[in-house]
């Protein structure tokens, strides 16, 4: 082999060692650093994981009829509306909208009862991304908080003012 041949050898086989050395240190920065994530908890998460349901999916719908009819008389309440109503394309698994208040036949506010480790399932996703499409406010209470009466009534006077 020439001399040339040699140098260029030579040269050839340590960029291949560099890049080698490089490839090894990028690989193993990258196992390292996947050994060592874990996903953020913080307390809000720390918390999701104490909570559970305080009624079943029939009492809570139950409670929020109640109050509902009783404090909101001057509109008309619809149950579970089916996600296709508010858009004909949605996909079937979009979660219905538990209450749906009315004025005047036209839907003011959706109220969506949701379990902490669900309300960001693409269900729920997809049927929240719906009414916010047509301009209706949406308002999501989680079936692992107390929800008393004032509370409930307080937060849709909010949507509703």
């Amino acid at each position: 082999m020439s001399l040339l041949g040699n140098l260029f050898k030579k040269v050839l086989g340590g960029v291949k060692k560099a890049n080698s050395q490089s490839e090894e240190r990028d690989y193993k920065e990258t196992q390292s650093s996947r050994q060592s994530y874990s996903a953020p908890s913080g307390p809000i998460e720390e918390e999701e994981k104490k909570l559970v349901p305080l009624k079943s999916r029939s009492e809570w719908m139950a409670h929020f009829s109640d109050i509902l009819k009783r404090r909101f008389k001057d509109f008309e309440i619809d149950e579970d509306v089916p996600a296709r109503a508010f858009d004909k394309s949605c996909h079937p698994a979009c979660t219905p909208v538990q209450f749906v208040l009315l004025k005047a036949g036209r839907p003011v506010l959706c109220v969506v009862l949701v379990r902490v480790n669900t309300y960001r399932g693409m269900n729920v996703k997809g049927t929240k991304s719906i009414i916010e499409r047509r301009g209706l406010p949406y308002v999501r209470f989680f079936e692992e908080m107390e929800n008393k009466e004032e509370y409930v009534v307080e937060r849709i006077n909010k949507f509703l003012d």
